[in-house]
């Protein structure tokens, strides 16, 4: 019938009919699905490549819906901040391990 999210306090989902049981395990199994199916596709480079568009999409698509495009934007450029940082940190200890490996 309805559907809420609160960025607090988290969602609220309100069904008028329907059996209780499976529609309170439906995320819970939906959830294992989709990581098995993720898993699987591991093992595949064409299965990765099509599993890690849809997780893109999936990643994404919730931005759409969020009313405050300036809020998206600060996440967009935290996010990538945070990726290069790990990035460049990641080189420097790289670089430093070399450096060490090489004088012994």
């Amino acid at each position: 019938m309805r559907m809420s999210i609160d960025p607090i306090n988290g969602g609220c989902t309100i069904v008028q009919d329907g059996h209780p049981a499976s529609i309170l395990c439906a995320g819970y199994i939906g959830s294992t699905i989709l990581g098995g199916l993720f898993v699987l596709g591991g093992f595949d480079t064409l299965a990765a490549k099509i599993l890690s568009f849809v997780a893109g999409i999936g990643l994404i698509a919730p931005l759409s819906l969020v009313r405050d495009k300036l809020y998206v934007a600060v996440v967009l450029v935290t996010v990538d901040r945070l990726t290069r940082a790990q990035n460049d940190f990641a080189y420097s200890s790289l670089r430093r391990f070399i450096g060490r490996v090489l004088v012994y």
